[in-house]
Formats: C-alpha cells, sequence, structure tokens
C-alpha cells in the first residue's frame, strides 16, 4: 500500500493567495513583483491612496487593489506563503512547528444500537428507549482516537400526550494525542464533550412547542464551555 498523504494541509487563505499571484500575470498584465515596482516608483506615497489609484488609473478589483497595495509597504507577505504564515503566529516564539507526518494505512470501527424500553401496545409507533454510537480509530491520521454518543428518547409513555416527544444525550470526542500534538503551537486542542436535553410539546397534532438546553465544552482550549437554551415553534401543513 502506498504512503498515504497527511491530512493537515495548507491554510485556505495561503493556498488562495498563491492562487492569486500565480494568475496575476495573465489578469492584470504585470508579475506581483512588477506591480510592486512600479507602484513603488510611479504610485501615490500611502497605501490608502495607492488603493485609490491602483482602482481608478488601473481598473483593478477591489480585493486586487487591496493586496497590491499592502504588499507595496511591506504587508501581508506571510500570506502566500505557508512558512511565513506560521511563523507569523504569535505561539510561534514560544513553541517550534511540529510537522506532520506521512502515514501509510488506517482503521476504525463503529457500532449503533437502539434498544426500546418501551412500547405503546395499541400503537407500536409510540416508543421509546436508548440509543448510543461508539467508535474507535488508530487516531493517525485520524485526527479523531474514539467518540461515544449516547442517550435515551421517543415518544412520551402518558397516555395523554401521544404526540410529544423527548430526548436526553451526551456526547465525547476523543482526539489523538498526535492530533493534540501537531496542533498545540497554532491553536490547542482537547477532548469536546457535550450534553443536549429537549422535550417537544405538542399543543395541538398541528403545532409543536419545544424547549431544548444544549451544553458543549468546545475542544479549542482558547473557548470556554457554551450554554445554549433555546425554544422552537412549529406548525404542520
Amino acid at each position: 500500500m502506498g504512503k498515504r498523504k497527511s491530512i493537515y494541509g495548507v491554510h485556505p487563505g495561503v493556498l488562495m493567495t498563491q492562487k492569486w499571484i500565480g494568475e496575476l500575470k495573465q489578469k492584470t498584465g504585470r508579475t506581483l513583483d512588477e506591480w510592486i515596482k512600479f507602484i513603488r516608483k510611479e504610485g501615490p506615497p500611502t497605501e490608502p491612496a495607492r488603493r485609490d489609484w491602483l482602482k481608478q488609473q488601473h481598473q483593478l478589483g477591489t480585493n486586487t487593489a487591496w493586496w497590491l497595495a499592502e504588499r507595496s509597504v511591506g504587508k501581508g507577505e506571510e500570506s502566500g506563503d505557508p512558512a511565513a504564515y506560521l511563523n507569523n503566529l504569535p505561539l510561534r516564539q514560544l513553541q517550534g512547528i511540529i510537522a506532520a507526518p506521512e502515514e501509510s494505512g488506517s482503521w476504525a470501527l463503529f457500532l449503533n444500537h437502539y434498544q426500546a424500553l418501551w412500547v405503546d401496545h395499541c400503537d407500536r409507533d409510540r416508543t421509546w428507549g436508548v440509543f448510543g454510537m461508539y467508535g474507535i480509530s488508530d487516531g493517525n491520521p485520524n485526527p479523531i482516537h474514539f467518540v461515544a454518543n449516547v442517550g435515551i428518547g421517543g415518544r412520551s409513555p402518558a397516555r395523554c400526550r401521544k404526540y410529544d416527544t423527548f430526548g436526553l444525550g451526551f456526547f465525547y470526542t476523543g482526539l489523538s494525542d498526535d492530533f493534540k500534538e501537531l496542533t498545540a503551537p497554532v491553536l490547542a486542542q482537547r477532548d469536546e464533550y457535550g450534553f443536549e436535553a429537549f422535550y417537544n410539546y405538542a399543543i395541538t397534532p398541528w403545532c409543536r412547542l419545544t424547549g431544548d438546553l444544549q451544553v458543549a465544552r468546545p475542544s479549542t482550549q482558547s473557548v470556554d464551555t457554551t450554554v445554549l437554551l433555546g425554544t422552537r415553534l412549529q406548525i404542520l401543513f
């Protein structure tokens, strides 16, 4: 089996800028270096004035004029260079960038289940029970080492509330140690987990009101735990 390329590639913004640079000669008649020399020699002295000059005198689009004016005063050079992009990150001064190695082969296993714990003997479509989804992988190159989702939900067992539904669930996503190590210098990551509970109250068979609570601790360490409380009104036609 041939070696698989790393899944951790160049930032999309860097790729977009590289594409813009590569097409600049064809679209405008000058390369990036030629534009910079021309702007510095013939253009106005300030960046804002150069942007306007490029748009008005040379009919360049707003984005192109903005980028060229920036480059002409020494800004934005890291946006088209992957190495410079990483070197420009503040954390780069604290810890070296870790290269993602190439890996050959990968595996993952998943298990899904649902088990009804209650069934209405008068209406077998009315059930509630436990559900789950579990997975595990080698964790390299897959950034997720394991995942577990488990909960309970279904139709309300109360006979007078036959259209109501409810759910209660928990999830846990375990990121691989390799992925955490790789991202630590740029955007430190950790395992992510969360909880959700909802109740769908049928005001009438065609009008449903849902209350929902979600709590999640994101994988990005710099982001705090998030709590969301919401309601939804659904009208069925």
